[in-house]
């Protein structure tokens, strides 16, 4: 069909309503039934990489602050939140977000800039953040789900390394959704299987291509990623064009960038992708699928690998008082009823994980076998 928005093709609910849900403030935590699900094999992919206490313990940044933050004076200052992504897209709507809430729990009303520098997959933000004196000039920044695993393979000329940044938090929980053009003649994922598709990326090192990677390798779907869109709606706009075929990205993305196109019938729905099964979206669950035979060990570690959630950091070297103080604001900003509120009608959807959590993902992650990650790096960037 040939309707882009504002025509009048057929209507496709494709998503039921969001529930915008924060894990951990339940009566019964979901991180406990996620664990529960490990052990009962239900969730396959998300086998949890055994990591020494060992390497924990050689983590500086292993453990957010539980007691009231060390003081930190934020009279008069601006902080600085760093974004990797371009003015107006998910990314950037989701760290402006964070820059309005946080501030409230920052003591000597201080002021939030967020800035955005774009490019080359979060490198040009990392290659700018080690140029600051962290202490001087307070900063923090939302990175790209990928950058740890980035950096554990050496991809990133040692301008990050997980172990020593510190972790503020992470907001998000990870869900991609994945869509193809009506005019691709694509149907089913069996179809991915018998032909060959172009799917749209904004960049060869993101989040959006290691998926990729999980549905070409671990599922073996016929996808080549073309790169070089500026952003997820750039991307929507080309596949309703039948320019290429598909695409996925994150599900906070679907109501203003993905839900037009499909409800004119320019686009379909295929499939999501994410740490859990959901009941909201009408669509397969991706890890339903089969894995290809010989693919499992790569298949759980780079699952593992990018599910950090576009995580908030503060550069290596940043002041402890600072850091305390971003992780205590943080925790605090998690149970804010305005932001939830707020975070709903964005349709984005909440998953708290705090610094030491991610210092725990960071120790599995270092904990991966090198062959395994040289497999996966050659797989990705070579």
């Amino acid at each position: 069909m040939d309707h882009l928005p504002g025509s009048t093709g057929p209507r496709r609910n494709a998503i039921l309503p969001c529930r915008s849900r924060l894990l951990g403030l339940t009566s019964q935590p979901q991180t406990a039934i996620l664990r529960a699900k490990l052990a009962e094999g239900a969730m396959r992919p998300f086998k949890i990489i055994a990591a020494a206490a060992v390497v924990l313990a050689g983590f500086v940044s292993a453990a957010p602050a539980q007691a009231p933050a060390p003081a930190y004076d934020f009279t008069g200052r601006t902080i600085r939140l760093l974004v990797g992504n371009a003015a107006g897209g998910v990314t950037d709507t989701e760290t402006r977000l964070v820059a309005r809430h946080i501030v409230k729990y920052l003591p000597g009303n201080p002021s939030i800039v967020v800035q955005n520098i774009p490019g080359g997959g979060g490198m040009r933000l990392l290659e700018f953040m080690s140029q600051l004196d962290p202490v001087r000039e307070p900063t923090i920044a939302q990175i790209s789900s990928a950058i740890p695993f980035q950096a554990r393979a050496g991809a990133l000329d040692g301008l990050f390394d997980p172990r020593t940044t510190e972790w503020i938090g992470a907001f998000l929980r990870s869900t991609s959704i994945c869509i193809v053009g009506t005019r691709s003649g694509i149907a089913t994922v069996e179809d991915l299987r018998q032909r060959d598709a172009t799917f749209g990326a904004l960049s060869a090192t993101g989040t959006t291509t290691a998926n990729y990677a999980i549905l070409k390798r671990g599922f073996g779907l016929r996808i080549t990623p073309i790169y070089g869109y500026d952003t997820v709606g750039s991307i929507a706009l080309a596949v309703a064009r039948g320019e290429i075929d598909g695409a996925c990205g994150p599900y906070s993305s679907y109501p203003v960038t993905f839900a037009p196109l499909i409800e004119s019938g320019d686009l379909k729905l295929l499939l999501y992708m994410g740490p859990e099964r959901r009941d909201d979206i009408a669509a397969p669950y991706a890890y339903d699928f089969p894995i290809v035979e010989g693919q499992l060990a790569f298949f759980e570690a780079i699952t593992a690998a990018i599910g950090f959630s576009r995580p908030i950091i503060a550069p290596a070297g940043s002041d402890p008082a600072f850091v305390a103080a971003m992780r205590v604001a943080f925790e605090q900003m998690m149970v804010d009823p305005d932001f939830i509120a707020e975070a709903a009608t964005l349709n984005i959807d909440l998953r708290y994980r705090s610094a030491a959590e991610l210092a725990e993902m960071t120790a599995a992650l270092y904990a991966t076998p090198e062959e395994l990650v040289a497999e996966i790096r050659a797989f990705l960037f070579e």
